[in-house]
């Protein structure tokens, strides 16, 4: 194994840019003290992806649309390149919410009630489509919350509308459900332990995932059988999306106990904030254990 040549591709021009290089210098960190041959690559100084042929694998940790919607996949699968997590297929359809939760509703697994607005500038209140008119706007296709917003009234929408940064964006409408937010990783066929999480901000955003130091991250305080069905639904959502190798599962419980799936993460953060990291750790899984089995995967 310690002869192996790793390529870890981080940084990018996407908004998520510092995030990737964080995850990717703690990457290349955790490879050098596993004695693995590697080295870090800036994706935004990548001419030709044919030049990483010279490596075994490539670490995608990259977020954002470069790393997570399905495209540098579909080039790396083209060129016959060995790399981490999902292949383009599963990337494609947890990138696009829309698709995503399309898929689930085939499947019969429970997400929120949601509408898609191609022009959001244009569309008008919702009025009465959503539970007591709570719901969040968020792009259809983007990560770490940005350009998210909790809508409770009209108002709260025409707010949102004008801090918009990308309004030609999709974005999808989707009901709010506060009680829990959870989170469930899966390395391989494991599924690691439920985690929690407790924010001081409205919901789990940007701030609150990179930045604050007051977000509460710990194992989730739930009954073995609500323990069991979560799990068992983060599995399935895994499955059916077409997802592989390593990859994080948004699921939210509503105060009756019913879970709802909201995303998949299919290249998760490794920084000091990021959650996989911490679902490992619980399953007592270093982060040097870590970053070699997502390889060896």
């Amino acid at each position: 194994m310690n002869n192996l040549s790793i390529a870890v591709i981080s940084g990018g021009s996407s908004s998520e840019k510092e995030i990737s290089i964080q995850s990717g210098n703690n990457i290349q960190g955790s490879l050098i003290d596993n004695g693995i041959n590697s080295k870090l690559i800036d994706f935004s100084e990548v001419v030709d992806l044919g030049d990483l042929k010279i490596f075994e694998k490539v670490f995608i940790a990259m977020h954002g649309v470069e790393g997570e919607s399905g495209n540098l996949q579909s080039s790396l699968e083209t060129l016959g390149i060995e790399f981490t997590g999902s292949r383009a297929l599963g990337c494609q359809n947890t990138w696009n919410k829309k698709r995503f939760k399309d898929l689930l509703a085939k499947s019969n697994l429970p997400t929120p009630k949601s509408l898609v607005a191609d022009d959001i500038l244009g569309l008008a209140f919702p009025k009465g489509y959503f539970k007591n008119n709570h719901f969040f706007l968020k792009p259809v296709a983007e990560g770490s919350s940005l350009d998210t917003f909790e809508i409770t009234s009209s108002e709260d929408f025409i707010s949102a509308k004008k801090l918009i940064k990308n309004s030609s964006n999709s974005f999808i409408l989707e009901e709010a459900i506060k009680h829990k937010e959870l989170t469930v990783a899966i390395l391989g066929e494991e599924v690691l332990p439920v985690l929690e999480i407790e924010s001081p901000n409205s919901f789990y955003d940007y701030h609150a995932k990179y930045i604050s130091d007051k977000t509460k991250i710990f194992e989730a305080n739930l009954t073995d059988s609500q323990t069991s069905e979560i799990k068992e639904l983060a599995k399935m959502a895994f499955n059916i999306t077409g997802c592989s190798g390593w990859g994080r599962v948004d699921i939210l419980q509503r105060q009756d106990g019913a879970f709802f799936i909201i995303e998949i993460n299919t290249v998760p953060g490794m920084t000091s904030h990021s959650l996989f990291p911490k679902a490992a750790s619980l399953a007592g899984i270093t982060f040097k254990e870590l970053v070699k089995k997502i390889i060896d995967l």
